[in-house]
């Protein structure tokens, strides 16, 4: 008779008579639909579940304040309902949590229906009485009567404790003595806000009422325990569950005091970095292995004209210089990492026209496995440099030129050691082979004796006033001994703070001269002692 289908003339009055034979029974009977959604709930189930006035949930959002029995994993109706058949299968032991905080003993029983319709399925919920629980000590009574586990929890370095739903301490290890200087046994039974004062308790407050609703927290605080030392925490609440509510809470409370000091050393340290690398007099970047640019300083972002570092973003040298441009820039980069070498580099290129030179260096990035991480770049704008290298070039050039038709000889004296530096006319002039070294003794040898004492005085003149002094003197040429003539002119020059660095000075072979000079001079004596025979001849001839 149960497999027995009545056959009534008129179906609707079959479907309202089976519906009031489920309406009738006490318990909670719940049709679901195919697609999980309730399609009739007797009175029972509404009270149950509280379903009255509400639309037609589906399976998932009317349960969850079902769990099994031991009252820590939620039950899953909807994957009950995957492995459900139209046989009679055995019930299963459930229980309901109700919001004031109870359960209640459940049975359900889940049959797949066939219909003309399509598939549904009946869910008869009826009341069981509990099974006695185990006796089993509570996660607090386990705690605080299991000493092996209280020693291994003593030792660990961190405050571990368990507070039950009042606030008030059920275990704690001897880490809290350290911090709050209670012992274990002295805080137990202790409100929370009597172990970590007032002021913590405030700032904690709103993650102990969620704790206490069943969300557990992880969150940071700044805590300064009783030595007075400031310390970093990483802090985490558990809440711990029995009949389907919250009765309390573990504690887990981490010193990262150290690990948040090196994160303090490492930003003030890349802050410090960072300072250096916008100073820098020339524009500076990083890259990875892949050309991606990962640090770049201000000068650098100026110049490309992105604004901040941020907006790096990974981009590469193909997002910012013209293809040509980028390709060699990519290929100087591989060859820096291939050969994990410095490259130095000075180029040429035009802007709007203008000639500028870049001179650019680029290094790899080792890591400390040895790996190549990428290539670090420095560049400068060194076209004022080049033109003034360039101009000193020309102006050297014609300064030799005229030396070398004049027979002007240049030299420096280093005042300190007496070394000299001399160009190549003074080693002619002075008939010395070119690039022998020089010095106060070897210059003082060639000049003659009777010169020697005057030429000192010139030069003691000439550091004592720092005024430009002018003397002649007469030196024998090294090579061959001959007689030369020398004008020379010298100043000193300074250094910027003032002190006495060496003499520049010049000299003259003016020996042609001299010998022109004393012929004219003889010939003048003669002409004048010619002019006199010939005056004593004409008045003795008038004397006759």
């Amino acid at each position: 008779m149960p497999r027995t289908r009545f056959k009534l003339n008129d179906p609707y009055a079959e479907i309202d008579w089976l519906y009031g034979i489920v309406a009738s029974i006490d318990d909670a009977a719940l049709v679901l639909g195919a697609d999980r959604h309730i399609l009739y709930a007797n009175p029972a189930a509404e009270a149950l579940f509280e379903l009255a006035g509400s639309e037609s949930p589906r399976a998932g959002e009317w349960h969850t304040r079902l769990y099994y029995p031991d009252r820590m994993q939620r039950c899953a109706v909807a994957e009950l309902l995957r492995s459900a058949g139209t046989e009679s299968a055995p019930a299963i032991a459930l229980c309901l949590a109700n919001t004031a905080g109870s359960s209640m003993a459940l049975s359900l029983k889940i049959r797949k229906l066939d219909s003309r319709q399509g598939q549904a399925y009946l869910l008869l919920f009826s009341p069981r009485s509990p099974s006695p629980a185990p006796a089993t000590e509570s996660a607090a009574e386990l705690l605080e009567h299991s000493p092996n586990l209280s020693t291994v929890l003593n030792h660990m370095p961190a405050m571990i404790g368990y507070w039950d739903r009042n606030l008030r301490n059920r275990f704690g290890n001897t880490a809290y003595e350290e911090w709050f200087g209670f012992t274990p046994s002295s805080m137990l039974g202790k409100h929370i806000r009597e172990v970590i004062g007032d002021k913590l308790y405030e700032l904690n407050k709103p993650y102990l009422d969620a704790v206490l609703r069943g969300e557990a927290q992880y969150f940071q605080r700044t805590i300064v325990d009783v030595a007075g030392r400031e310390r970093y925490t990483q802090a985490a609440y558990l809440p711990d569950y029995a009949d389907g509510r919250v009765i309390g809470f573990f504690v887990l409370v981490t010193d990262v005091t150290e690990l948040k000091r090196a994160q303090k050393r490492v930003s003030e340290s890349e802050a410090s970095l960072r300072a250096i690398y916008d100073n820098l007099p020339f524009l500076a970047w990083m890259k990875d292995r892949d050309g991606r640019y990962l640090q770049a300083n201000k000068h650098w972002l100026q110049a490309v004209g992105v604004n901040q570092t941020h907006a790096l973003n990974g981009i590469t040298d193909y997002d910012i210089w013209p293809r040509e441009l980028a390709e060699h820039y990519q290929a100087v980069d591989r060859e820096v990492m291939q050969n994990r070498r410095q490259i130095q580099l000075t180029e040429r290129a035009f802007d709007g026209g203008r000639e500028t030179w870049t001179e650019t260096i680029k290094s790899p990035v080792i890591g400390e496995n040895g790996e190549v991480l990428g290539t670090t770049g420095l560049a400068r704008d060194i076209t004022e440099q080049r033109i003034a290298e360039e101009t000193l070039r020309n102006y050297s050039e014609r300064l030799r030129l005229a030396t070398q038709a004049s027979a002007i000889g240049i030299c420096e004296w280093d005042i300190g050691s007496g070394q000299a530096d001399w160009d190549a006319r003074m080693y002619q002039i002075f008939g010395i082979a070119q690039g022998t070294p020089i010095d106060y003794d070897v210059w003082a040898q060639l000049v003659v004796a009777d010169d020697l004492p005057r030429c000192k005085a010139k030069l003691r003149k000439l550091i004592h006033h720092k005024r430009e002094q002018h003397w002649e003197f007469r030196i024998r040429r090294q090579n061959d001994g001959s007689l030369r003539y020398i004008q020379a002119a010298a100043i000193v020059g300074s250094s910027p703070n003032g002190e006495q660095q060496k003499i520049v000075g010049v000299n003259i072979d003016v020996t042609r001269y001299k010998t022109i000079e004393h012929a004219l001079r003889d010939s003048e004596a003669h002409l004048a002692h010619a002019q006199a025979q010939a005056h004593l001849a004409v008045g003795a001839w008038i004397a006759i």
